[in-house]
Formats: structure tokens, C-alpha cells, sequence
């Protein structure tokens, strides 16, 4: 009698799991029941892309169930930021939500060159970060802003504009060598000398290189630390010597173009160049 009483009390219980179940799973474990997202909790710089904007940008909204959440489709949404390099998504059950996000570090700024600009050169400036890749100066926010606008970075000029796509790598060798370089400058002790302005990718084969005293450089494709290491002698000897360097073609391998001014004197870009020494060490 007790056995037919638990087997009928077993049955009326599983009539009642089946009916019932389908209405509790919606509303409790696929709904907005026991595990609805009620935080969210993000780590990051936050120089670039701020937390509202990530928020705006995941889909995430308080009261989704966060059992149900795609966590692969969140990611991909916030890595579509130009300025977010990776996030990792974890969902800590029952209601929390974390976001660690690594952002891109600009390296340079970029001057994008436009065929049809009768100026030859214009456009909003972009960033581009150690890969390549291209952050724009204003993101789509409002009110617009430009989170790198305080940082002395050099410029890259001479690209096309149909390589600068925000979010992408840029394909161009040339600009790829231009970062190259520019991480190497950082490193050089010449760098303790002199910042670096800009680099020209314009003309294959070369970098033309603007330093912040003014000295112009031509940048050879090999051996790029040797060519550091001689742009500093060829300051050091300059400044023992009271002469300050203008212009020097370092991607000569054998020789040292270059055209040097008395320190002091201001550069005049005429044809007459009676202050000018022109001269071509062979031993820097």
C-alpha cells in the first residue's frame, strides 16, 4: 500500500514537472528570473573608449539573463571598437557580468594623403598603434573627442587614403617599417638628443625622418639600429664642434652626406647658403 502510494504520489508529481516546467524555465532560468545581469563589472584604461560607451556598444543591459547571454557575440561587438585591441567576457552566476579590456596604444599619429585634395594632404588625423592598426581621432560619441589629442607622437605622412580604415591594420610595407622605426627611435639613446616629428613614407625605399630640432634625415632599409647609433655620434660630434646638424643620408652605407649650420644660426631655406658646411664624414 505504501509502495502504490509513493508511485501515485511519483507520478502526480512528474504530471505536475511536466506542466509546470516549460512556464518556470521562461520566466526563471531563460527569463529575467534567477540569474537576470544586475552588474557589470569592467577593467581597463579607459583612455580611449569609456565605460558608458562599452556598455552602448556590448548589447548589455541590466536584466538580461545572463545564462542565455552570447558571450562570443559580446566580445566580438566590443573588439569592433577601434580603440579596444581584446576583452575577455566572464559570467560569474547569478548576476554578474566582467569585461577586461586591453586597449591600443597610439604610436604614432597618421596624415593621410588624398589625390583629389588640391592641398595634397588632409582629413581628420587617425593614431595608429604598434600593429598597424588605425584609431581614429574622434569616435562616433557625443559629444565628439579626441582621447589622444594631449600626447607628443610623430606623424606619418605620405599614406594613401584608401589604406586608413578605422578598426583595420594598414597593409602598406612602408607604413609598417615607419612603426617599426619609430618604436626603434624610442629605444635610441638619440632619442635623450632629440624627439622624433614625422615620417615621410612617400618615396619607396626610404623613410625621410623630421627631428624636433629641426635636422632632416633619410632612413635606409638596413640596419636601422646602426643608423640610430650614427644619427647620435653625428649629434654629440656637432655639438663638441658648435655646429648643428640640418640635413644627413644615412641610408648611404659607406659615407655620411650631410650639411651641417653654426649653432645659434637660424636655418634659411634659400639658395644662399654661405653659413651652410657641407660634409660627408666616411668614420660615423
Amino acid at each position: 500500500m505504501t509502495t502504490l502510494c509513493l508511485v501515485a504520489l511519483g507520478a502526480a508529481g512528474a504530471q505536475v514537472a511536466v506542466r509546470y516546467w516549460p512556464e518556470f524555465r521562461d520566466r526563471e532560468i531563460l527569463g529575467d528570473g534567477l540569474f537576470a545581469l544586475k552588474e557589470v563589472q569592467m577593467f581597463g584604461s579607459f583612455q580611449g573608449v569609456s565605460r558608458a560607451e562599452l556598455l552602448l556598444r556590448s548589447g548589455i543591459a541590466e536584466g538580461q539573463n545572463l545564462l542565455a547571454l552570447d558571450l562570443d557575440h559580446v566580445k566580438r561587438d566590443v573588439e569592433m571598437i577601434p580603440y579596444v585591441e581584446s576583452v575577455a567576457v566572464e559570467r560569474i552566476l547569478p548576476h554578474l557580468l566582467r569585461l577586461r579590456v586591453v586597449e591600443r596604444t597610439p604610436v604614432a599619429r597618421v596624415k593621410v594623403f588624398r589625390m583629389a585634395d588640391d592641398a595634397g594632404e588632409a582629413g581628420s588625423p587617425n593614431y595608429l598603434d604598434r600593429h598597424g592598426a588605425v584609431m581614429p581621432a574622434r569616435f562616433n560619441v557625443t559629444p565628439p573627442r579626441d582621447p589622444f589629442a594631449d600626447r607628443d607622437l610623430p606623424m606619418i605622412t605620405g599614406v594613401s587614403a584608401r589604406d586608413i580604415r578605422p578598426g583595420d591594420r594598414v597593409a602598406d610595407p612602408a607604413v609598417e617599417w615607419a612603426i617599426a622605426f619609430v618604436g626603434r627611435y624610442e629605444r635610441a639613446p638619440v632619442r635623450r638628443l632629440t624627439a622624433l616629428r614625422s615620417v615621410d613614407v612617400a618615396e619607396r625605399g626610404v623613410l625621410r625622418v623630421t627631428l624636433a630640432n629641426g635636422a632632416r634625415v633619410v632612413i635606409g632599409p638596413r640596419d636601422p639600429d646602426r643608423q640610430l647609433l650614427r644619427l647620435g655620434l653625428l649629434h654629440e660630434v656637432g655639438a663638441e664642434h658648435g655646429q648643428r646638424l640640418l640635413e644627413v643620408d644615412l641610408s648611404v652605407e659607406n659615407n655620411c652626406p650631410s650639411l651641417w649650420m653654426p649653432e645659434g644660426t637660424a636655418a634659411v631655406e634659400t639658395d644662399a647658403t654661405q653659413n651652410l658646411v657641407d660634409h660627408s664624414p666616411s668614420d660615423v
